[in-house]
Order: structure tokens, then C-alpha cells, then sequence
């Protein structure tokens, strides 16, 4: 009952925050290592380590993606730092096209990632290689030409 939830969780933000810290933690090791070069192998690892995750939790496909409650960013802006250092360092090794806007390129990013992930979810019968190919649709719309 709700009443038995809010035992454990102060509020639903403090909910939604667990959640989300839960999946953070299974999918943090996973990370591309800070002190080894970034290149595509190592985002495909990480693509495959977060459909891993989906399969075993499709819920979180439900979840909310970019706009977090304010205190919920807050509370998840820590675990975030390395997820977020991905895109300097993308960009430093060459791996994202610079002829148009960050924003928007990253806004191409979340759409095909969000999409590939509702697509994994409903579709049981894809495979990995059905993601490895998308994935290379991804690296193709953002990788320099």
C-alpha cells in the first residue's frame, strides 16, 4: 500500500531518487575507464551494460529521462559526474562531429538512445545483434564524416 511505501521513502521524490540510484549503481562499474583513451568499443560496452539492465528492469524505461524533480537531480548530480565527463572526453578523441551545436547533437543522442531503448524493451525476440546494429546507427549520426 502507499502507506507502507512512504515507511521506507520520505516522499516520492526520495523514491524516485532510490530508484534511480539503484540502476546507477548496477550500471557505474560499467563506466569506460577514466585513465584509458575513449573511443567506440568502450560506449558500446556501456550501451550493452545499460540494455542489460532494461531487459532485467524494463520499468525503467518509464522513468523520467532528462527533466528530474529538483531536489532529485540534486541528490543524483554526485553519481552523474562520471556519466557526464563522457561528453568532454568524447569530444576530445575525435568521436562526435563538431559541425553542428552540442545541444543539438546531444539532443540527437537522447532521441535514438530513448527510442533504442523502448524498441529493446517491447521487442523480446531482438538480439544483441539487433543492438549492435543500432548502435552503429547511432555512431553514424554522430560520428565526423
Amino acid at each position: 500500500s502507499k502507506g507502507v511505501a512512504y515507511y521506507y521513502f520520505a516522499d516520492k521524490d526520495d523514491l524516485l531518487a532510490s530508484v534511480i540510484e539503484d540502476a546507477w549503481a548496477a550500471l557505474a562499474p560499467h563506466l569506460p575507464d577514466e585513465a584509458a583513451p575513449l573511443d567506440w568499443a568502450a560506449l558500446q560496452r556501456l550501451h550493452r551494460a545499460h540494455l542489460g539492465l532494461l531487459r532485467a528492469r524494463p520499468w525503467l524505461t518509464e522513468l523520467p529521462r532528462h527533466e528530474l524533480p529538483p531536489a532529485v537531480a540534486a541528490r543524483l548530480q554526485p553519481s552523474f559526474v562520471r556519466l557526464q565527463a563522457l561528453w568532454p572526453r568524447a569530444l576530445a578523441a575525435g568521436l562526435i562531429r563538431r559541425d553542428l551545436p552540442d545541444a543539438l547533437v546531444m539532443a540527437m543522442i537522447r532521441g535514438l538512445d530513448e527510442a533504442i531503448d523502448r524498441w529493446w524493451v517491447a521487442s523480446p525476440e531482438a538480439t544483441w545483434d539487433d543492438t549492435d546494429r543500432a548502435f552503429a546507427a547511432l555512431r553514424a549520426l554522430v560520428e565526423p564524416r
